[in-house]
């Protein structure tokens, strides 16, 4: 062979290792670990590209997911312990012309005053409850059940939301040097993890450690929808200038509401900054509903403006119709379940 070159696997990607032992002839200094990798990154250019990526936040976003699953998976296990009113209660507040009117001293405006209530409240613990039949009052005492001896245990909730996260890690290792599919990843940790959780009043028990998952679920559940709509804008043809900080700024403004109301309400048993809370939580579904159908909309012009190749179409439909894209677009929205 000419210049006496021998054995030339691996130079392509590691030149510096060769040397000449003086005779004319170039020898390889690598292990046979080097040789196969210099290979295998020859003929794979996407694993290459991801060889030279920042590693610190490929991994921070990978370990931060990771927190999330392990957060989401804690709150939903706290489920078991959500409570529910007493049976006879219960059926007593169906009949017609009937209103629950107060808890021992909770006088209850809202339907939602009863989740802070029980919130506050133990399983087994007796309370005095008034209730408002045909105009006269009755009071009754009864004991505080588990919600779900009496309903459906919500797993399917659970399978959905792992099912989401398992599809935004593959979209994220598979295409992580692309911000579509960056955004699509923690889009769909938001909407999994808000799903997963179902509601921060839902998982408060008397641990501190309880509150954990309420944290996580009105930080994910507003930033969710900014996310989408962001996640959308990538795909117009048209350059709209939309600042990120116009499709941030509510969501940021609803978790620091959201967040504090939550936290304030819960340690301090107030029933004056839940119903803050809830005046809150009914404005922040209009945004929910606003920005989810804007993104949507979209969505769907940008797919019918794209252009005629079919290179493109293929790559446009790749990103939103994947399995679990679609989950992301149409959440199965926990706050409406409240």
């Amino acid at each position: 062979m000419e210049n006496g070159v021998k054995n030339l696997k691996g130079a392509r990607l590691f030149p510096k290792t060769f040397s000449n032992n003086g005779n004319g002839n170039v020898y390889i200094q690598q292990t046979l670990f080097d040789i196969i990798l210099s290979e295998v990154l020859y003929f794979c250019p996407r694993i290459r590209e991801k060889r030279n990526m920042k590693k610190i936040p490929f991994l921070l976003s990978l370990v931060g997911g990771f927190f999330i699953i392990l957060i989401s998976i804690y709150g939903f296990s706290l489920l078991r312990q959500r409570l529910g009113l007493p049976l006879e209660i219960k059926r007593l507040i169906q009949k017609e012309d009937a209103k629950l009117i107060q808890i021992d001293d909770t006088r209850i405006e809202r339907k939602m005053d009863i989740e802070f209530i029980l919130s506050q409240k133990a399983v087994g613990e007796q309370s005095t409850f008034l209730i408002e039949i045909d105009g006269k009052t009755e009071k009754k005492e009864a004991r505080f059940v588990y919600y779900y001896s009496q309903n459906f245990f919500p797993l399917i909730y659970l399978l959905i939301g792992i099912f989401c996260f398992i599809i935004a890690i593959v979209v994220f290792l598979l295409r992580s040097e692309d911000a579509r599919a960056r955004i699509y990843y923690w889009a769909s940790f938001a909407f999994a993890s808000a799903v997963i959780i179902s509601g921060g009043f839902y998982c408060l028990g008397k641990d501190w450690l309880s509150y954990v998952p309420g944290i996580l679920y009105y930080f994910c559940y507003p930033l969710a929808a900014a996310l989408l709509l962001h996640f959308s804008l990538l795909f117009s043809k048209i350059k709209l200038k939309i600042s990120k900080l116009i499709i941030y700024s509510p969501a940021l403004i609803f978790i620091g509401v959201l967040e504090t109301t939550f936290l304030q309400s819960g340690l301090n048993s107030s029933i004056e900054a839940h119903r803050i809370y809830e005046t809150a939580f009914y404005v922040f579904r209009g945004y929910l509903v606003l920005f989810v159908l804007s993104a949507m909309l979209n969505l769907i012009t940008s797919y019918r403006k794209a252009a005629l190749e079919e290179a493109d179409k293929v790559d446009f439909l790749w990103s939103i119709c994947r399995p679990g894209a679609v989950y992301s677009i149409i959440p199965a929205s926990p706050g409406c379940r409240n």
